[in-house]
């Protein structure tokens, strides 16, 4: 506005270019004030329920680790205030209904309570036994449950459920990635070294069932168990010990879900081996340092809006909530039948910063994905890669492929 009064040579001309600027700004400024508030009027609420159990505090490997309470949360509060900028654009205004239970709670009665109102798009953040308990309510079998969490074989396969959606990789995705690698390396001869809780076991089948599908020999096995809180002992002695064996091995594939010793298998093992499974070179759908394709972006605005990194519970949250924004953005419908309808059409695909449209698998409701290969502090690589054969996706070289699938309700 002041370039144009200084172009005005005289009084005439500089009123006339005053009042169209005036004019130009106030209508500029003033349509974006408006259209919003206008906007914000005509907005259609879709309510989505966020659902979760507090957990027994897990001990930490390290002091350097943070004590983190809200892992999960943090996710999927920041995927709705994403969805929210272009719902905003189309009439849409979502809202997160937090809903979380005590340790000791009364999961049932509290998601009963919450699904009283109508809501029928929820994100669970829940272990396996909750999620079943969630998925079989009655006021739940109208409902759309995107499991952001689990890694359970069994909630793909027997325990499938109709009304349940699988984001985060299952342990059967994850030990096909390794094993398919290292296959690829040619170090097929593994020593299994195995923790005790019923996530490992899940975790242990799968590795031998990726073993046998890669060709790769586990020729030798060992369970084991922290047995003391010095951890100067464990690694100049309990470590080196379990890992003494005569066979010989290429590398060690641990299984520790709990994160109980698999921290202090590097460097400390009997022999000079590689270190792969849930720690030392570990299948993940996503990790803190990932920065390829568009990850870098999305891992700063998660910095900034919840003060600490994305981990992979985070990511399943936030893709939760990416995925509800994505089907009502491109279905134009809001209710669950119409939802859960396109999320199984060949027209879903839901942008994952991981260098391809992600999509589900009619079969077992598990979202199809390639896993990134990470060592402790770098990307090693991304699975599966050219050369699988398969006659339509890769990804469904990792997991159970349709032929394969015990899941029986989805058929």
């Amino acid at each position: 506005m002041s370039r144009c009064k200084a172009s005005a040579t005289n009084k005439v001309a500089r009123s006339i270019i005053t009042f169209v600027c005036t004019v130009f700004v106030e209508l500029l400024f003033g349509s974006a004030w408006a259209a919003p508030a206008a906007a914000k009027q005509a907005l259609a609420v879709v309510p989505i329920v966020y659902i979760s159990k507090d957990d027994a505090d897990a001990a930490r490997a390290s002091l350097l680790d943070p004590v983190v309470a809200d892992y999960g949360w943090q996710g999927a509060k920041f995927g709705v205030a994403e969805i929210n900028v272009n719902g905003r654009f189309l009439g849409n205004q979502y809202e997160l209904i937090k809903v979380t239970v005590p340790l000791t709670g009364d999961l049932a009665a509290a998601a009963k309570e919450a699904l009283s109102g109508g809501h029928h798009l929820v994100i669970a953040d829940l272990k396996a036994a909750d999620l079943l308990t969630l998925a079989d309510l009655p006021e739940a079998q109208g409902t759309v449950i995107l499991d952001a969490r689990t890694s359970d074989d069994s909630l793909r396969q027997s325990a499938c459920r109709e009304n349940v959606f699988h984001l985060l990789p299952n342990w059967a995705m994850r030990a096909d990635a390794l094993g398919q690698y290292l296959a690829r390396k040619k170090w097929k001869r593994w020593f299994l070294l195995t923790g005790m809780t019923p996530a490992d076991q899940g975790y242990v089948a799968a590795v031998k069932r990726a073993a046998s599908r890669a060709g790769a020999k586990i020729v030798a096995e060992k369970s084991y168990e922290y047995h003391t809180d010095d951890g100067h002992e464990q690694l100049q002695s309990q470590i080196p010990n379990v890992t003494h064996i005569s066979s010989a091995y290429d590398v060690l594939f641990a299984v520790d879900t709990s994160d109980a010793f698999g921290d202090f298998l590097l460097f400390n093992t009997w022999d000079p081996r590689l270190v792969v499974g849930t720690h030392g070179l570990t299948a993940v759908a996503w990790h803190p340092l990932f920065r390829e394709y568009a990850a870098r972006g999305i891992q700063y605005r998660f910095h900034l809006a919840a003060a600490r990194d994305m981990t992979e519970r985070d990511y399943g949250n936030w893709l939760a909530a990416s995925i509800i924004g994505e089907a009502v953005t491109r279905s134009r419908k809001t209710d669950a039948a119409s939802i859960k309808s396109f999320l199984l059409s060949d027209q879903f695909s839901i942008p994952a910063n991981k260098g391809e449209g992600l999509s589900f698998r009619r079969w077992d409701h598990q979202m199809r994905q390639p896993l990134l290969l990470f060592g402790p502090r770098m990307l090693v690589s991304m699975w599966p890669q050219d050369g699988s054969g398969h006659s339509r996706l890769q990804t469904d070289t990792i997991g159970y492929d349709q032929p394969e699938s015990a899941c029986q309700k989805l058929r």
